[in-house]
């Protein structure tokens, strides 16, 4: 909540992208929350329905993994990559999605 009233982080097509860069961080991680139904997510009443939170070590001596977490969020902006990860019905799907994006990303 904190997080969203310094500024809303929605990114438009029901997607919402948190992240935090902390010294409390240890280790760069990525958690999706894919909502059954879309909710309101910030005081402009934008509607989420998936949530992909990304954590990165503020002294992140992980240089790789840190990567590997702005090549999935550089993505984000590839309406097809969304609405592949909207339209995946379990969780095993968006692991695969998230893990071909980074693959994709990697041989680039």
């Amino acid at each position: 909540y904190d997080r969203e009233n310094r500024g809303s982080t929605y990114c438009g097509d029901y997607l919402a992208l948190p992240h935090r860069c902390s010294d409390c961080v240890t280790k760069p991680s990525i958690a999706i929350a894919k909502m059954k139904y879309r909710v309101p997510w910030d005081e402009n009443g934008n509607l989420v329905k998936l949530v992909i939170m990304l954590t990165i070590p503020k002294a992140s001596k992980m240089e790789e993994e840190s990567e590997a977490l702005k090549m999935v969020a550089s993505s984000l902006g590839d309406r097809k990559f969304i609405k592949q990860l909207l339209d995946a019905d379990t969780k095993e799907a968006l692991i695969e999605l998230i893990n071909n994006c980074l693959n994709d990303n990697m041989r680039s």
